[in-house]
């Protein structure tokens, strides 16, 4: 690689007050792998900090033709690696003449592409002062997250040292738990999965956690990976994991009080400025008698930078604990044994799965038909004789719930689903004003010769009124109603059901009952205030 450094002396009284260093790049690679391009540094002090000198501002010029794809960063010579930008512009074009200070008033992620001018990093750039010699070679790491697509070009970019360093917040201690997890300097990709190694502190209920306490709670590998959907492209990221053993293999082990399980998630919850619409909900549904993720709210530090609040909580999977269904093998392809156990959901296509028979909600623009994926088994390892019975049972399902007989307890709908799922489910999407529900994210479980049931609830961000579109912020609409403000598709079962006499009357008994008890004003705040 061909590079060249140049040094620019603005000031020098016995202290080097500001110098800048300078560095040309090449092509970015767009093949699924990084590309560093250095900037050797020489001839400063042999310790920077954040208060007297040290690093002030990174500045790059590049172009790339979808700008949501790079994923930006500084490394320090000591290893130490600073988040710049990382999905941010959308499809939009390149970055022009921009520098990242910790003085700007916007984050890169309030700008607009091609982001000339000054913004804040999205990671604490301060992190690189922190007495290390900066003397060394200093690099620029870029990703394409999405390779073989769009192409780009890093033009140059520069490195400035002064008396006005950047600061970094550093987490001591916390009422809450403390995560600690060291990638050793690698990438948390949102695929494949890295080792790396996570310790947690806490000393229980009313004590202070610090971050020099013995790692108690957990101490270590686990596979980590990047999680969401349009939650990718938020500042602060969501994560999976699943814990193992020194030989890569999945460990089940209680994190935090939690059921032993391997399989975890590390929510964000950067657009819900309670942090708790999600573990609210959840809560309440468990409290309903309808299992759902369980929570515990935590601090998460990542190779040494302060990540924020997170919510530890379980990933939706079938475990005894969990959605505590029949295992289904692979061998289990007749007879009682291939009625269950399934989880299925209706979200954004990603994996395998099938095409509802039935047009949804009729008032929506235009009329997708729903789509199923298989969450477990999982789509790769499912044989066709369980894809037909799960397929042919929902099918069966919303046949007699369009037919006209779907009132009759016999002939109708109740005879494939359990109807006091279905009006739990409606009762916590209606109560929240869920914006996504119906729609995203939601799962439906099938046991060995058992009904069909909706659940467990997931992804309750932007309920409780934060969201203000799709008929989101009218008080006295119904959630399931969406489509008469939105396009977009939703199951036709939910304005079918609340035709049905015996349904309605159920679902009033029920609100009545809840009201009284889980759902009283009373019972939630005191989770709000605990």
């Amino acid at each position: 690689m061909k590079y060249i450094f140049t040094s620019i002396f603005i000031f020098s009284f016995y202290t080097i007050v500001a110098q800048t260093f300078y560095g040309t790049g090449e092509a970015i690679p767009d093949d699924g792998t990084s590309m560093m391009y250095p900037i050797e540094v020489i001839g400063l002090a042999d310790e920077i900090d954040s208060i007297t000198f040290g690093l002030e501002m990174v500045c790059i010029n590049l172009t790339h033709t979808w700008n949501s794809d790079l994923d930006i960063r500084l490394v320090a010579p000591d290893g130490t690696i600073v988040l710049l930008s990382a999905n941010n512009g959308w499809d939009l074009d390149n970055y022009t003449n921009t520098c990242f200070i910790d003085t700007a008033s916007l984050n890169i992620t309030e700008g607009y592409p091609p982001y000339t001018g000054y913004f804040r990093p999205q990671g604490q750039m301060g992190l690189v002062n922190n007495y290390q010699d900066p003397n060394g070679e200093w690099n620029l790491l870029i990703y394409d997250t999405y390779p073989f697509a769009d192409a780009g070009e890093l033009l140059d970019w520069n490195i400035t040292f002064g008396d006005e360093p950047a600061s970094a917040f550093t987490l001591k201690e916390s009422n809450l738990p403390i995560v600690i997890i060291n990638t050793s300097s690698q990438l948390i990709l949102n695929d494949p999965r890295i080792v790396a190694d996570m310790g947690i502190i806490d000393n229980g209920a009313g004590e202070i956690n610090y971050v020099t306490d013995i790692l108690n709670n957990y101490d270590g590998k686990i596979a980590i990976e990047l999680r969401g959907a349009s939650s990718l492209g938020f500042p602060q990221k969501s994560y999976a994991f699943e814990t193992q053993n020194e030989l890569g293999e999945n460990n089940n082990v209680s994190l935090l009080g939690m059921p032993e399980e391997n399989d975890w998630i590390l929510y964000a919850p950067y657009d819900d400025k309670s942090f708790m619409r999600n573990s609210l909900t959840y809560e309440l549904s468990n409290q309903m008698g309808r299992y759902a993720s369980r929570c515990k709210f935590c601090e998460v530090v990542i190779n040494g930078e302060y990540l924020g609040v997170y919510v530890l909580m379980e990933k939706i999977k079938r475990d005894n604990n969990r959605v505590d269904i029949a295992e289904l093998d692979i061998d289990d392809i007749a007879g009682d044994s291939l009625t269950g156990g399934y989880i299925v959901k209706i979200d954004w296509i990603g994996s395998d799965g099938w095409y509802s028979n039935y047009l949804p909600d009729q008032t929506a623009p235009w009329n997708n038909f729903i789509y199923y994926q298989y969450v477990y088994p999982e789509d790769a390892i499912i044989k066709p004789q369980q894809k037909n019975y799960i397929q042919d049972y929902i099918d069966s399902f919303e046949t007699a719930l369009d037919g006209d007989d779907y009132m009759d307890t016999l002939l109708g709908w109740r005879n494939y689903a359990s109807e006091s799922s279905f009006i739990d489910y409606l009762i916590l999407n209606e109560i929240s004003k869920n914006v996504d529900g119906y729609r995203l994210s939601t799962f439906l479980y099938k046991d060995k010769n058992e009904k069909l049931r909706i659940g467990p609830v997931w992804d309750y961000n932007l309920a409780w009124h934060n969201a203000d579109y799709c008929g989101n912020e009218i008080v006295g609409e119904w959630a399931y109603a969406i489509t008469d403000y939105c396009a977009t598709d939703l199951p036709f079962w939910w304005r079918k059901l609340v035709t049905d006499t015996l349904y309605n009357n159920n679902l009033r008994c029920r609100w009545e009952e809840l009201r009284e008890s889980t759902l009283s004003e009373e019972n939630i705040f005191h989770y709000i205030d605990s």
